[in-house]
């Protein structure tokens, strides 16, 4: 499952929390309404059994309440723990990307290959090289009212990553290998609001994200 998907998954449960426990709290407090006019009323007094069954109704209501609150105290302590968990799981995927791009250079055995890397190679030093995200990440239209998102290229690198998320700092999908400054989005809807950034793959290693760009589509 892609981190997008899982993402999605993950706000649209809590969602449906957030949206039983209000209907649930709704009625909690209608039943305490119809308690309170039922005892209310002068006739309550001297009808024994309808005092056991308010008796009752009441009980169940204010179980109903103390659960409801336990569920949403639950609900709030798990947010943090999942936007953890999804940001974890991005920082290995970013790891483990540039293990395999680390992997692939030393074994090609050239001390140049090595050295990019910052390792050491006996008789030379490493030359230290720039490790700054792409700048002037835009979004236009073309002729075809396609969305084509462009950056400033970067000398000596070995390709970029986009990632495509919904703004949110949890929200991002799993990230897109390209070999140039230019990317046309598929698969998105108008009106979807929709954030980018890009980093870059130097021989050096994996930059940090460019700042993030949001476009609402048309």
């Amino acid at each position: 499952m892609s981190t997008k998907n899982q993402n999605t998954k993950e706000a649209q449960a809590r969602g449906r929390v957030v949206i039983t426990g209000k209907i649930k709290e709704a009625r909690v407090s209608q039943a305490q309404t119809i308690i309170g006019q039922i005892k209310a009323n002068p006739a309550y007094a001297n009808t024994p059994k309808v005092q056991e069954c308010t008796a009752a109704f009441e009980a169940a209501a204010n179980a109903l309440s103390t659960n409801l609150a336990s569920i949403k105290a639950a609900r709030t302590a798990l947010v943090p723990l999942l936007a953890s968990r999804v940001t974890l799981d991005a920082d290995m995927r970013r790891t483990q990307n540039t293990l395999e791009a680390v992997i692939t250079d030393v074994g090609k055995g050239s001390a140049e290959a090595i050295q990019q890397w910052g390792l050491a190679v006996a008789g030379r030093t490493p030359t230290p090289l720039s490790n700054d995200p792409p700048g002037d990440l835009k979004a236009s239209y073309n002729r075809s009212l396609q969305l084509v998102l462009r950056w400033k290229g970067i000398r000596s690198h070995i390709g970029y990553l986009l990632e495509i998320g919904d703004g949110t700092p949890t929200g991002w999908g799993q990230p897109i290998t390209l070999a140039t400054a230019r990317f046309i989005p598929t698969g998105l809807i108008p009106g979807q609001k929709v954030a980018f950034r890009v980093a870059v793959r130097r021989k050096s290693g994996l930059s940090e994200y460019s700042d993030m760009l949001t476009v609402t589509l048309r």
